[in-house]
Formats: C-alpha cells, sequence, structure tokens
C-alpha cells in the first residue's frame, strides 16, 4: 500500500469520479487516511476480497497492514480510547516491481501493543509484506490498523476526500503527496496547494479503528512468493468458513516452519 509519486487511477477503482460536493461534505472532520494499492504481490481486488472474508469471520474485525505508525498521533490527538472513523483510498500511482513481485513474502503471526506486550494476532487475521529483496527475508518493521465495521469492504460507497483540505492532524501542516497514512484534519477552503492542483480520492469504504488503533507487527515468518497465488486463489472464491480454514492452516504452518512457541489462536482483541 505504498507509493511516493501520483499518476492516473488504475484498476479497481478506476471507473470511481469523484465530482459530487455533496459527499466531500459527509466527510468527517478527523479521521485516519490510509491509501491502498498493490502489497506483496497481491492486487487491491485480492487484498479487498480477503480483507472482507477477514471481516466476515471476525464478527467485523479486520487487521489491515501498514508501512508507517500513527498509534502515538492518534493517541495524543484522540483522548478516552475512541474509536476513530478510517477511511479508505485507491493510491493514484502504479505499482512498483517490489511490491507486485517480491522475492519473499513475511506471514506475521503476532503485534505489539503500546505499552510493549506481545499478543498473538486474533485467529482470523492474515497479515502479508514484502520481504527485503537484497537480504532475502530480512524483516522491516511493519505495521497494522485495527479495523471494526458493519458493512461490506465491497460495497462501494461513494464518498471522496480533497487532498487540498486536508492537513496533518497534530501540526497542523499541509499532507505530502508521498504519506500513505495518517491522522488528518478535513477543513473545508483549506487552500494548502495553489489553486487548481488539488486532487481528489474516491474513498469506496470506510471503518472504525479501535484501540490501540495501530500496533507493531512481530514474530514474521518468511514464505514463498507464490503464496500470494495461492492467496488469490482461494480469496476468489472461498467461503467465510473455507477462508477461515484456510488460514488456520497456513498460519499453523508458518508456526510450525518457524520452530517458535506460542499459544494458537487467540480469539480476538479484548479491547474491542
Amino acid at each position: 500500500m505504498l507509493g511516493t509519486s501520483e499518476a492516473p487511477a488504475y484498476e479497481p477503482f478506476a471507473h470511481l469520479h469523484c465530482h459530487s460536493k455533496a459527499h466531500r461534505d459527509d466527510v468527517p472532520g478527523l479521521f485516519c487516511w490510509t491509501k491502498m494499492g498493490v502489497e506483496a504481490g497481491q492486487d487491491l481486488g485480492t487484498i479487498l476480497r480477503r480483507k472482507e472474508l477477514e471481516r466476515q469471520v471476525g464478527d467485523g474485525v479486520f487487521v489491515w497492514g501498514i508501512g508507517n505508525s500513527v498509534g502515538p498521533t492518534i493517541r495524543e490527538v484522540i483522548p478516552g480510547n475512541r474509536n476513530v472513523p478510517i477511511l479508505f483510498s485507491p493510491i493514484q500511482s502504479k505499482p512498483r516491481a517490489v511490491d507486485s513481485k517480491p522475492s519473499v513474502l513475511i506471514l506475521w503471526l503476532s503485534y505489539i501493543d503500546d505499552r510493549g506486550v506481545r499478543h498473538e494476532l486474533p485467529h482470523h487475521a492474515l497479515v502479508t509484506s514484502r520481504g527485503d529483496d537484497q537480504f532475502a527475508g530480512m524483516q522491516k518493521r511493519h505495521y497494522a490498523l485495527l479495523c471494526h465495521s458493519n458493512r461490506s469492504l465491497l460495497d462501494n460507497d461513494t464518498h471522496e476526500v480533497d487532498f487540498n483540505e486536508l492537513c496533518n492532524a497534530s501540526t497542523n501542516k499541509g499532507l505530502g503527496f508521498s504519506q500513505v497514512t495518517a491522522l488528518v484534519r478535513r477543513i473545508p477552503k483549506l487552500g494548502v496547494l495553489p489553486k487548481g492542483t488539488g486532487k481528489k480520492y474516491p474513498v469506496p469504504f470506510q471503518a472504525e479503528l479501535f484501540s490501540p488503533y495501530c500496533v507493531r507487527l512481530a514474530d514474521g515468518v518468511v514464505m514463498p512468493a507464490n503464496l500470494a497465488d495461492e492467496i488469490a486463489g482461494i480469496a476468489r472464491d472461498a467461503s467465510a468458513t473455507e477462508w477461515s480454514n484456510f488460514v488456520h492452516d497456513l498460519r499453523l504452518s508458518a508456526l510450525r516452519q518457524s520452530g517458535r512457541s506460542m499459544p494458537l489462536f487467540s480469539m480476538g482483541f479484548a479491547a474491542f
């Protein structure tokens, strides 16, 4: 879901056009915004299908991998462990080769919360990222957003965000185009960019983040790159039950491969 330069939008959301001011007016004043795209050898369509299956199995809970942490900012700005709206937009740049065809994948089994305590990811969650291409299997730091939604992620909402109306929630400074995930404030007519240079992004779906919001992933296991094709094949046609069984077997196999010992599998996030 990473990218730094902007280019014409690509599938599966190229058909969404941003033109309705009324839909922009429905966007909250404070929210987490993340751009999504090709990641770990999986196209966005595959990622959304499997995250929808994950949401169904998890009673609305799904775990969304990202490359940077926003947890400290959210806890600084949002008092009292309140849930935070999160809006998802397709990134408007072409996927990088290292994202579409990684040499290896990392399958994550655990996370570390804001107190430094290690927990197992909930039983239904499948989070992958690409391994380092120069040092096969070397794990970069990777994070995950803890999300909940009562609506399908495939409903194709019709909201949009105007980049020219957004600023960082903690600094009140304008966003950089290279920022992929951030806690933002929406200030209509903010005018961060010169007139006519603003970009508008469709928001096909949204959800809520729940405390601890964003966690650092841990206990990554190196997996072959062709796992991405296997995941795509299963996600294309699986029922929620079939998907749950697939995730269980895959994570169990990864756990055995790693030689680690941990209680498999926790039932979910006690915080929600």
